[in-house]
């Protein structure tokens, strides 16, 4: 389908395919009861929320979180699912700027966007159940986050962090919170880049010589 907008809160019985056009939530509710595929267009949150019960799968297009919510309750790639069931890199961009912006992730956040994120990742929160990956797609700022920019590793089972490309100028965390509770708690794979000020509240970290 193509973008609307949204004149009250809404459900989509199964998947929806965005292909273009423009969604605006218009301060409503969307609910997706399987997947959110988007090929194309824009999804702009704005002060609304985006229910995806099961994965948000970005091939391609914008998602403008601005100050509204997005909950997904399984992964959020911004990668191309292939028909081997394999993912592949995305041409799709995540905006966060503005305060009040929330993308909570129950499954994985992986991004593979061959293009840079540089202005893009300034405000807002990023709360990830799940794992963090980061894939080099050609572009090593695709996950460059700035500024206000969180991201909280809130996990009740193991979490892993693993970044193709992460130093100073390239794919960085601005500011980290760590909350996982369980006793694996979260290891770094990889170095990872923390420019701004990291939050323990508990938990175990792995590997804590790859954050720098």
């Amino acid at each position: 389908v193509l973008g609307w907008t949204l004149t009250g809160n809404q459900v989509i019985e199964g998947d929806l395919f965005l292909g273009g056009g423009y969604l605006d939530l218009n301060g409503y509710n969307l609910t997706v009861k399987g997947d959110l595929i988007q090929t194309g267009g824009t999804i702009d949150v704005k002060n609304g929320k985006l229910i995806v019960e099961e994965n948000l799968i970005q091939s391609a297009g914008t998602v403008d979180v601005k100050s509204g919510e997005i909950l997904i309750q399984g992964d959020y790639r911004i990668q191309t699912l292939l028909e081997n069931g394999e993912y592949t890199n995305s041409t799709g961009y995540l905006k966060m700027t503005e305060e009040g912006g929330y993308i909570k992730v129950n499954g994985n956040f992986v991004t593979e966007s061959v293009y840079s994120h540089d202005g893009l990742l300034t405000n807002g929160i990023i709360e990830v159940q799940g794992n963090l990956i980061q894939k080099n797609a050609g572009n090593n700022k695709n996950f460059m986050t700035k500024e206000k920019h969180k991201i909280i590793l809130s996990g009740e089972m193991s979490q892993v962090v693993s970044f193709d490309t992460s130093v100073n100028g390239q794919s960085v965390i601005s500011k980290l919170e760590i909350s996982n509770t369980s006793e694996e708690g979260v290891e770094f794979l990889t170095k990872v880049t923390v420019t701004g000020e990291i939050n323990e509240t508990g938990g175990v970290v792995k590997e804590a010589k790859n954050v720098h």
